[in-house]
């Protein structure tokens, strides 16, 4: 959104180490400082938790198959729902972003489950290995719900750590 982001004015110079304040919604934040920019150049600056904005996140568990006379291979499902909704009086851009484990074994799969997943979301947005992302642009007390579902895959004699 407009309210997290600035612009250097076009002027051809860059601009250099400068105090700045903060404000989100036309109330004072806080102070910072912002080291360097070229010119054109956008900065996207967090400012935290966003009161207007409420997001619940539900575990929905999910299956585990071991391996068996029918299948050579274990599976972990990991299934999950986020309801986001925008409590602003006017249209947010909202970003959601999941983890997405990532194998660094090649007997081991990471899958999103296609049909237990909210379709329109990006894997790795921006080179960001380990993430899925779902954006769009929420109405004033719009509610929407996400959801996300992956599945990892390993050999039947295999273990799986780091989870």
């Amino acid at each position: 959104s407009s309210r997290d982001l600035i612009s250097v004015p076009p002027c051809g110079q860059a601009m250099h180490r400068k105090a700045m304040s903060l404000f989100r919604d036309g109330a004072f934040i806080g102070n910072s400082q912002l080291d360097f920019l070229r010119p054109d150049e956008k900065l996207h600056l967090a400012f935290g938790q966003d009161e207007k904005i409420r997001v619940t996140y539900t575990s929905l568990g999910g299956k585990t198959k071991e391996s068996g006379v029918l299948s050579k291979d274990n599976t972990k499902e990991s299934l999950s729902k986020a309801a986001v909704q925008n409590l602003h009086r006017r249209p947010i851009k909202i970003a959601v972003y999941e983890p997405l484990p990532v194998s660094r074994n090649g007997d081991v799969t990471v899958k999103i489950v296609k049909d237990a997943t909210t379709p329109d979301y990006t894997v790795a947005p921006n080179d960001k290995v380990g993430l899925v992302k779902w954006e769009s642009v929420y109405q004033p007390r719009e509610k929407r719900e996400i959801n996300y579902g992956y599945a990892i895959t390993w050999p039947k004699d295999g273990r799986l750590t780091g989870m």
